[in-house]
C-alpha cells in the first residue's frame, strides 16, 4: 500500500477483498480438482493472501465443487452462462462495505472488471490484478495499481 493511501484513509483496516474468477485464471472451462488447487495455490501466493482477508471465488456450476475444494473457507458463487462468474463477482463486490478493506485483489483478466477497478482506486483502495499473460484486458491492466502474472511456472 502506498503511503499516500495510508495517510488518506488512516482508519481503514489492513485487509483485502479477493475476487477470483477461477476458470479465467486456470484458462479452462473444465476444471479438475488438481488444476483448481494448483491455480488456487499460485493465486494465493501472488496475491499475498493474509489471515483476515476475504475471498469470493466464482465459477460455473460444473466447477463449483472444484472451486470449493481449492479455496476452503472462501465464499464460492456459481453462475453459468456467458460471463456468469464475472457477473457473480460483480454482484458480490456490490454487497460489501468497502470501508472494511484497504486492498482489492482481482483474480481475472476480463475487461468487465475495468470499471470496478477504476472505481475502487478512486475510492481509496489499492487494487491489484492477478491474471494470465496474453489474456488480460489492456484496460484492466491500465486501471490496476499492480499486476501479477499467474501461470509462469514451468
Amino acid at each position: 500500500m502506498t503511503n499516500a493511501t495510508l495517510s488518506q484513509f488512516p482508519n481503514r483496516p489492513s485487509r483485502a477483498l479477493h475476487l477470483v474468477d477461477l476458470e479465467n485464471l486456470a484458462a479452462t472451462a473444465w476444471l479438475s480438482q488438481q488444476v483448481a488447487r494448483r491455480t488456487a495455490a499460485e493465486y494465493l501466493a501472488l496475491a499475498q493472501f493474509e489471515v483476515g482477508d476475504l475471498i469470493v471465488v466464482a465459477s460455473s456450476h460444473r466447477n463449483g465443487l472444484a472451486a470449493r475444494a481449492a479455496f476452503p473457507g472462501a465464499t464460492v458463487r456459481w453462475r453459468s452462462g456467458r460471463d456468469g462468474a464475472d457477473l457473480a463477482l460483480l454482484d458480490a463486490y456490490s454487497e460489501f462495505d468497502h470501508s472494511r478493506f484497504n486492498r482489492l485483489m482481482v483474480g481475472s483478466g476480463d475487461g468487465i472488471f475495468s470499471g470496478l477497478v477504476a472505481s475502487a482506486r478512486q475510492g481509496g483502495l489499492v487494487v491489484s490484478v492477478v491474471t494470465r499473460r496474453h489474456s488480460a484486458s489492456a484496460t484492466l491492466i491500465d486501471s490496476a495499481s499492480t499486476v501479477a502474472l499467474i501461470g509462469q511456472a514451468a
